[in-house]
């Protein structure tokens, strides 16, 4: 466990906690929230610079232009290169203004029942994960291998 200050942490990974107003709008919006994805955004409302520019969307990203742009542009690219949009059914969970690695959410099933993520590099899957906490281990993984490598003088 972490043992800086909570509030550094909190700062760190994404800011302050969803107010109950701002879950019930992504319980609307994404559907029923699966259980570890609620976890996070009861800590964290998103967090900015996720993954380069990409970030675990807030609330409030939702309801934001560029959200709306890029996720017809991203399907669009999809479309031209003959690939199903993968925007018709999965939700945004990371996404950047910029990059073109994103993360969709499968479509609400069951209230209680987790949902399966999915990245993408534009059009190409990469990776699918059983749900958001194994999709925060993995990254949390990388991260780990980074700075160890850095540590050996083995940046990449």
């Amino acid at each position: 466990m972490d043992q800086r200050e909570p509030q550094f942490y909190c700062q760190w990974w994404g800011g302050e906690p969803a107010t109950a107003a701002e879950i019930a709008e992504l319980d609307r919006r994404l559907g029923a929230l699966p259980p570890s994805y609620r976890a996070f955004v009861e800590l964290h409302n998103g967090r900015a610079g996720f993954d380069g520019e990409a970030r675990i969307l807030s609330s409030e990203d939702y309801g934001e232009d560029w959200v709306g742009e890029r996720i017809a542009d991203l399907g669009a690219v999809a479309e031209d290169a003959g690939a199903p949009n993968p925007f018709k059914g999965g939700q945004p969970i990371m996404l950047g203004a910029g990059e073109q690695n994103f993360v969709l959410m499968a479509p609400a099933g069951a209230p209680s029942a987790e949902r399966e993520l999915v990245s993408y590099d534009l059009q190409e899957e990469i990776r699918l994960f059983p749900d958001f906490g194994a999709f925060l281990e993995h990254e949390v993984g990388l991260m780990r291998e980074l700075i160890q490598r850095e540590r050996q003088g083995r940046i990449l």
